[in-house]
């Protein structure tokens, strides 16, 4: 993974758009897949993340970034960021976030229940809505302390 990231940065050299549309839609979500399968990982990905912030944010932007500026980059474009997540900062939430939303049917599972119309379907919407919400309020508060960190003419208002 981290040669398609080197190869996207040189991409992005030429196409930056294309390099970042490539990279938001497609790439990053192979490594969400194993994120979300599993558990204490989040080490494995620190090439990866080097390659992200020393290649292909660079290329697409023209420099480097501060630390700040890198967890700005991370946010959701909603929250003034551009989605180009940390895979080492993502990787237990994404984990801990799978393991929450199939609770049910890892229960059918373990209980070796063949049944799959006993899984509770308000529990596992009611799971998936209070981990949205729960990320929702942590990103809002995160760009916040990040925006309070940046110089004042950098700011939004």
């Amino acid at each position: 993974m981290v040669n398609d990231v080197l190869e996207l940065s040189e991409i992005a050299n030429e196409d930056p758009q294309l390099a970042y549309a490539a990279f938001t839609k497609g790439l990053c979500h192979r490594w969400t897949f194993v994120q979300r399968t599993i558990n204490n990982i989040s080490d494995i990905f620190t090439p990866l993340e080097e390659a992200i912030r020393n290649n292909l944010i660079p290329a697409l932007t023209g420099r480097g970034v501060s630390d700040v500026e890198r967890n700005i980059i991370a946010l959701p474009l909603r929250h003034g960021g551009l989605g180009i997540q940390n895979p080492v900062k993502t990787a237990q939430n994404e984990f801990q976030a799978s393991d929450t939303i199939t609770q049910e049917l890892q229960k059918l599972i373990y209980n070796q229940d063949t049944q799959i119309e006993k899984i509770n379907k308000s529990q596992i919407m009611f799971n998936k809505n209070m981990l949205r919400n729960v990320k929702e309020a942590k990103l809002k508060r995160c760009f916040h302390d990040l925006t309070q960190l940046l110089p004042k003419d950098q700011q939004r208002h």
